[in-house]
């Protein structure tokens, strides 16, 4: 699970042994599956784990604001990121249209503190 982005890295907690890791972007990159979905898979877990990061489309959140809907807020700015910086798979087509920038009133609104899951990390 996604639950920051630092600058050339994101912070991750395994969903299975429930570690906190940082991953560089420069590991990771972003695939295709069609022409709404990518998928970024995460670095195996010490514990074994592997984990997949899925943008796809949506329909508005239950929740505005919640942990769900930002978690989902981060997952496609990371996606949009690596689309951005060329960071996809040789077989990935379009990804720059598959995962577009999340406006960034959007991102300031969800993320004034910057891009934590856990503001003040308050867990």
């Amino acid at each position: 699970m996604i639950e920051s982005i630092e600058g050339d890295r994101i912070g991750v907690r395994c969903v299975e042994c429930r570690e906190s890791r940082a991953v560089e972007l420069r590991g990771i990159e972003v695939r295709t599956l069609n022409s709404a979905t990518a998928v970024v898979a995460l670095p195996t877990c010490a514990c074994g784990a592997v984990e997949f990061l899925v943008r796809a489309m949506r329909p508005e959140p239950e929740e505005p604001g919640g942990t769900t809907h930002r978690h989902q807020l981060l997952v496609d700015h990371l996606h949009a990121t690596l689309a951005r910086q060329g960071r996809v798979t040789p077989d990935s087509k379009d990804a720059e249209k598959v995962c577009p920038e999340v406006a960034r009133d959007v991102l300031a609104r969800w993320f004034p503190d910057g891009f934590s899951l856990w503001p003040g990390d308050a867990r």
